[in-house]
C-alpha cells in the first residue's frame, strides 16, 4: 500500500498520513516515530505512553531496537495480528477494501485527508 496511516494518534491530533511509493524500512519508521510519535507522546502524555508495535520487519529490526533503546522509548510486547489484544486489527481489512476502490493515487490521498475512517 502506498499510504501509511497512523490513526492511533487521532485522539489528540488528526490522523497522520504519509504518502510513499516503497515499503516502510526501519530508518523511515524511526524517522516517523521521532517526528510524529515522540512529540505527540510528550504533548498528550508527558512522555509516559508506551508504543504498541507488531512483528513488522521495520518494528523488529536491530536498527529500530537500537534507536529505541538509545531514545529510552517504552514499547509494550504485543503478539502480531492479535485482534483480542489490538482492536484496530479488526478493522484493517474493511478499511483496505474500502480505500482500494480509489486506484488513482492522488484521489486516494485526497480521500484520506477528508475522511476519518471511524
Amino acid at each position: 500500500m502506498d499510504v501509511i496511516f497512523l490513526d492511533e494518534l487521532r485522539s489528540a491530533t488528526a490522523p497522520a498520513i504519509f504518502p510513499g511509493k516503497s515499503r516502510l524500512d526501519s530508518e523511515k519508521y524511526c524517522q516517523i516515530v521521532r517526528e510524529v510519535y515522540l512529540p505527540f507522546n510528550n504533548l498528550a502524555y508527558n512522555g509516559f505512553a508506551s508504543l504498541v508495535q507488531d512483528n513488522a520487519p521495520s518494528h523488529q529490526s536491530a536498527y529500530t531496537k537500537r534507536i529505541f533503546e538509545e531514545s529510552n522509548m517504552a514499547c509494550l510486547p504485543w503478539p502480531a495480528e492479535s485482534p483480542d489484544l489490538n482492536p484496530v486489527e479488526l478493522v484493517w481489512d474493511s478499511m483496505k477494501n474500502h480505500i482500494t476502490r480509489y486506484l488513482n493515487y492522488l484521489l486516494l490521498f485526497k480521500y484520506c485527508q477528508g475522511n476519518q475512517f471511524g
